[in-house]
């Protein structure tokens, strides 16, 4: 499993509970409880029944049942009946699969706290029932649910240190939890035992308060606390209204551990991705904070200060701590409208006023408001004291006539600025361009008799992918498609559609076709050491026999090369490398209107250099090209290996668009090696590199992301003189 966060409650009653509200009696309320949790996104659970295991050793009981039952009606092929039951079984022992399921208990201490046990469930059930009957619970009693231990807080903490188990306080700052029920020292040492892995909140008033505890060196800790937020579900309706995110590197008890004594990393009660943006709001210098929705006046202040002091975020539902509480409002469909109602009238403004408003939602039903306020050209001032508020230290205070005066010239400045700015750029992007057409023909002129047509080296067919149906295999072909759109690591099975365009500017850096599947071909669409070109203009190195599949008429190019048989590898790899190089999107912009090399408008206009194959030096340069061309064709099999192992699901869109990015980054230096190849084989001076590099970035078809330095890294030294004699 790669590390990534995960929806995690450890706090689940089941009706072995007397407190539990939903069905009592029923086998099949326990695989409800289960599947719910499965529903909800949660992928670990622990059942914590009061002072028990009887829940999770039920829960045991009927994943044995299931297994047996399946194994018992697995032969039984004849019968609908029993297939239907196999199928039901199936479904329940998924739920399980889906599932981390850790044997735990909401143990009751001898002060009538509440702490939370939980257990490695590889943690037999009979030494657990020991455990508390050591504490000094009736296993048997009606009354377990309501007994007592023998044991203190500060018993159970020291007692569960020598099992493989660990605590969290269930209910901190109500009369059950730490915080309320423990006083003087009694409370400290209990915050500060390492055994204490997690505190359970409700009110991040009484987090604030128990920091303020451990920074006292007498209570401080080895190993920071988690706090987090769960369930306590007593019924189904329950599961899934609290949970706390968790970055697990496996899906198990140790890694579970381990993030609880990380929660600076590993810990989030809101989504990790909402949870990043409403830290930075709160870093954000330029934010003032709110604490609640009805104090329209702090609002408004709020944001004319914003608009006087150059732009910032109103934060409702954040205290003045830095606190996010969250508030009870969320406008229907993004409509803001009561909210600006109520406040629009408190200001006068002498400019335009701009704010955005966003809202993220928090669990419990709370919602952190965003008012993004944009700067003020004029100056904004609160209607009823006919004051100028400016933003200073994350509030609102009166600005001075000093500061308002600032606030005038600044905007002035500003409106000329922004009259003025535009009309400047458009003028030296038009003498840009200019001087560039003037360099472009100039360049155009001294390369023409070192660069040939792509017609001279490469023989060109047309062909139609075949359909998806005329095979079993391109039919799953397709379907992987579906979720592994950028290919698998291993396969001869090209699947192309209308999704399968150039994606500029990095679509340099894909140099393998994308594959779907392996077939034992017999007649291949196209055979190794040959180019294709989809008709959305994607290139792409051939290295195997393959057949290229589509479910829509599709067609593309293959290019065979014109050459002596022991140069076809180098030759291949050559132009496949500069059909996607910088220089060609040059040469194509400066001859033509279109870059779509399927065109045929185009591809006849493609023109290559001049290569003579019996130069040394030039087969020397076709052998460090060929191998750069297999090493990156090495590398994006590496990658696609490491994206789609199992299912590729397991990744957000976030973490996949940040692996693509890296990986894009670890080999553009290669690509740019190819580029200084051809400069070299072209002879071009520093100025026309730079001259051919700016104007691919002004078409936004390119882009150096990588570090320069690594380019002569890849590049091996060569002193090449052209040689143009014979191709």
């Amino acid at each position: 499993m790669k590390e990534r966060f995960i929806k995690v409650d450890l706090h689940v009653h089941s009706p072995a509970s007397p407190c539990y509200t939903g069905k009592k009696a029923d086998d099949q309320e326990y695989i409800r409880i289960l599947r719910k949790a499965a529903e909800e996104g949660i992928e670990v659970i622990a059942i914590t029944d009061h002072n028990s295991i009887e829940g999770y050793k039920k829960i045991l009981s009927i994943l044995s049942d299931l297994q047996r039952e399946r194994k018992y009606l697995l032969p039984i092929v004849d019968s609908k009946q029993a297939q239907e039951r196999l199928k039901e079984i199936d479904e329940d022992l998924d739920v399980f699969k889906s599932l981390l399921i850790l044997p735990g208990v909401e143990f009751q201490t001898s002060n009538s706290v509440h702490l939370l046990v939980i257990f490695n469930p590889k943690y037999d059930v009979s030494e657990i029932e020991k455990f508390l009957c050591d504490a000094g619970f009736d296993l048997d009693s009606t009354e377990l649910h309501e007994s007592i231990s023998q044991w203190c807080v500060l018993d159970l903490l020291t007692n569960t240190a020598q099992l493989d188990c660990f605590c969290i306080d269930a209910h901190t700052d109500s009369d059950k939890g730490m915080y309320k029920s423990l006083q003087g020292k009694t409370r400290g040492k209990a915050f500060c035992n390492n055994q204490l892995k997690a505190v359970s909140f409700k009110s991040q008033d009484t987090v604030s308060k128990i920091e303020a505890l451990l920074s006292n060196k007498e209570f401080s800790r080895s190993i920071p606390i988690s706090y987090v937020k769960f369930s306590d579900a007593h019924s189904l309706d329950s599961i899934g209204k609290h949970y706390t995110w968790m970055r697990l590197d496996a899906k198990d008890y140790e890694s579970l551990v381990n993030a609880l004594g990380n929660p600076i990393e590993c810990i989030s009660i809101e989504k990790p991705e909402i949870a990043s943006i409403i830290q930075n709001l709160i870093k954000e210098p330029q934010s003032i904070f709110v604490d609640s929705l009805d104090d329209y006046e702090s609002i408004a202040k709020s944001i004319i200060a914003l608009a006087n002091s150059g732009g910032g975020y109103c934060l409702i539902g954040v205290n003045q701590e830095g606190k996010c509480k969250g508030v009870d409002y969320h406008p229907q469909d993004g409509n803001y409208d009561d909210l600006y109602k109520n406040i629009r009238h408190l200001w006068v403004t002498s400019g335009e006023f701009r704010m955005f408003i966003n809202d993220y939602e928090l669990q419990g039903k709370k919602y952190l408001i965003s008012i993004h306020v944009k700067p003020l050209s004029g100056v904004s001032y609160f209607k009823d004291d006919e004051l100028v508020y400016r933003q200073h230290r994350r509030t609102f205070t009166k600005a001075s006539p000093e500061y308002i005066e600032t606030i005038v010239e600044t905007g002035l400045l500003k409106i000329i600025e922004g009259m003025i700015q535009p009309k400047i750029e458009d003028i030296e992007n038009n003498l840009t361009l200019v001087k560039g057409s003037f360099d472009t023909l100039r360049l155009l002129s001294r390369i023409r008799d070192t660069l040939i047509s792509i017609f001279s080296y490469s023989s060109i067919s047309v062909h139609q992918a075949l359909p998806v149906s005329e095979n079993n295999l391109y039919n799953a072909a397709m379907s992987l498609h579906k979720d592994y759109q950028n290919g698998l690591a291993v396969g001869n099975i090209i699947f192309i559609d209308e999704a399968l365009v150039p994606r500029y500017p990095y679509a340099y850096l894909r140099l393998s076709a994308p594959v779907f599947g392996q077939d034992d071909i017999t007649e291949p669409s196209v055979k190794k050491n040959s180019v294709i070109i989809s008709e959305r203009g994607c290139v792409f190195l051939i290295d195997k026999d393959s057949v290229v599949v589509s479910d829509k008429p599709e067609k593309y190019l293959v290019l065979s090369f014109n050459c002596p048989p022991e140069l076809t590898l180098e030759i291949c790899s050559f132009f496949a490398l500069y059909l996607k190089s910088t220089f060609l999107l040059w040469y194509l912009l400066s001859v033509s209107e279109y870059i779509n090399l399927y065109k045929p408008e185009v591809f006849r206009r493609i023109r290559i250099p001049r290569l003579n194959l019996k130069d040394k030096q030039t087969i020397a340069l076709l052998n460090k090209v060929h191998d750069l061309a297999s090493n990156l064709i090495s590398q994006e099999r590496k990658f696609l290996q490491s994206i789609t192992k199992g299912n590729k699901s397991c990744y957000t869109d976030e973490e996949l668009n940040e692996l693509i990015t890296t990986h894009n980054r670890s080999i553009a230096a290669k690509f740019a090696a190819v580029d200084h190849y051809i400069y070299d084989i072209l002879h071009l001076k520093e100025d026309e590199i730079v001259m051919i590099t700016q104007r691919v970035k002004y078409a936004g078809l390119y882009v150096d992301d990588f570090d320069n330095k690594l380019i002569g890294e890849e590049m091996q030294e060569i002193a090449y003189k052209p040689n143009h004699d014979g191709i």
